[in-house]
């Protein structure tokens, strides 16, 4: 008999005033425990990325797998360094998004220079991602040589 298998699931620090992130937060952890798997998530805050680390570096052995919701924000990208310090892990990233959404609101050189970085740090981390979620078909098709593919799946509760 197999034993159950663990998530750490990482979203943004949920405000009240953004109700669709914690609707859809929720209605994620309770597919992937319909799906049997258990599931702890954890709300962060970029600001506090390395005080995060060194709170969850210790309690990583208690997971098999480390998902991340990834989206245009790129807040929770570095994230996926965990892998460093347990590197059977499996990450998981479960993408909404991408950091061109930002130039849609600040079209401007400084924006464009972020963005480009942001998109480099990203196909980098990708490499230690396990499998890509797609939350849609757009997403999937945008993701285009901005990560390395290895399993690209649309979004499925797939805990193998």
């Amino acid at each position: 008999m197999s034993a159950t298998k663990t998530v750490l699931y990482l979203v943004h620090k949920l405000h009240k005033r953004n109700i669709a992130q914690i609707i859809n937060a929720k209605k994620r952890k309770k597919a992937m425990e319909q799906s049997g798997v258990k599931v702890y998530a954890l709300a962060l805050e970029r600001q506090r990325f390395i005080q995060n680390c060194i709170h969850l570096i210790p309690t990583l052995s208690k997971f098999d797998f480390l998902c991340i919701r990834i989206d245009g924000t790129g807040m929770l990208d570095a994230y996926t360094l965990l892998k460093l310090f347990r590197w059977n892990m499996r990450v998981i990233w479960e993408i909404h998004g991408f950091p061109e959404e930002k130039l849609y609101f600040h079209n401007t050189t400084g924006t464009k220079l972020r963005v480009f970085l942001q998109n480099i740090l990203r196909k980098q981390l990708s490499v230690l991602v396990y499998k890509d979620l797609f939350v849609s078909h757009a997403i999937k098709e945008f993701a285009g040589g901005r990560i390395i593919k290895k399993n690209i799946m649309l979004y499925q509760i797939l805990w193998t």
